[in-house]
């Protein structure tokens, strides 16, 4: 479970818990990695294209506020983005490396993780694993990432 700050948006908290019975994307990203800025343009559309259908959720993890805002923006994020400079959700997650995304049935059990940017055909894969919450083996993905080992 994680509850963090919501990036740009003062007293308001991204939690886990607000998506209890809802299969949920978990996507952990930053401004200053690379393999993030080809994924969240992405991630946003997607978002865009499936609102109310599916939902996202961003983690900004060992970043600057002001690069988070400006990264999010200029993709036009609109799925909730929690702030965590701390990386404490990165370490309850076992990230070691960015971008990283997770897919979680409605029970919130991870069914699918994928290392590196994520791809659309990742996207349709792990939302139809996390709507059936079916767990199938060898559902980790590992492509080039930005692996700068957080803290």
């Amino acid at each position: 479970a994680f509850s963090l700050p919501a990036l740009g948006t003062s007293g308001q908290q991204v939690a886990l818990s607000a998506y209890a019975g809802k299969p949920l994307v978990v996507n952990f990203f930053a401004s200053w990695c690379g393999p993030c800025k080809t994924e969240t343009p992405r991630l946003a559309a997607f978002y865009r294209a499936e609102h109310g259908q599916v939902a996202i959720v961003g983690l900004d993890e060992n970043d600057a506020q002001a690069n988070a805002l400006s990264f999010t923006h200029a993709d036009k994020v609109t799925y909730p983005v929690g702030f965590d400079p701390q990386m404490t959700a990165a370490s309850a997650y076992g990230v070691g490396g960015l971008p990283q995304t997770f897919f979680l049935d409605a029970r919130h059990r991870i069914v699918g993780r994928i290392f590196g940017a994520v791809t659309q055909a990742d996207l349709d894969k792990g939302i139809a694993l996390a709507t059936r919450s079916l767990s199938v083996p060898g559902r980790t993905h590992f492509r080039p990432g930005c692996f700068r080992l957080v803290r």
